[in-house]
């Protein structure tokens, strides 16, 4: 009866750590699963480049910062984001990066999003970790409204182990 209760026992602690165990290579390995997500979101007004403005030629630019982050764009299209991002825990995840642009009042109020969110960056981080993210692209629609466009939204999404 005592054997059997410890073969049971033991069993069981065998079952627990192959759950853990695989639980644990996952997250720092890649599953392919995600076990958590979660998006961070930062607005930030429009801030002419004087510089590009007094070149001559040289496409107009306003810029944006998020803090860590900043970001411009300018009126042939093209924007770019650049700053790092902080992974918090053990565990691996994937951060991604992105930005949408809009119109609104100053300081961001009622913005309407002339774009949804591209995400241009893409890094898998573990052990809190501080990660340089540099992404950019380029948008049509940016030559086409760039005089309207007065707000920028920096969007950070995490799968993975995600806190």
């Amino acid at each position: 009866m005592k054997l059997l209760k410890i073969t049971v026992v033991l069993a069981s602690l065998i079952l627990v750590f192959a759950l853990v165990s695989r639980a644990v290579y996952a997250d720092l390995f890649g599953s392919g699963k995600s076990s958590t997500q979660k998006v961070s979101k930062a607005m930030s007004p429009a801030k002419s480049d004087t510089l590009a403005i007094l070149s001559k030629g040289a496409p107009r630019k306003v810029n944006f910062n998020f803090g860590r982050m900043k970001a411009w764009l300018n009126s042939n299209g093209d924007w770019n984001i650049q700053g790092r991002v902080k992974h918090t825990g053990l565990f691996c995840a994937t951060y991604e990066v992105g930005m949408r642009f809009g119109a609104g009042d100053p300081g961001c109020a009622g913005v309407q999003w002339l774009s949804e969110v591209k995400y241009v960056t893409s890094q898998r981080q573990c052990n809190s970790a501080v990660t340089q993210h540099v992404g950019g692209d380029y948008g049509s629609f940016i030559k086409e409204d760039f005089d309207k466009i007065t707000c920028a939204e920096r969007v950070i999404r995490c799968n993975g182990g995600c806190r």
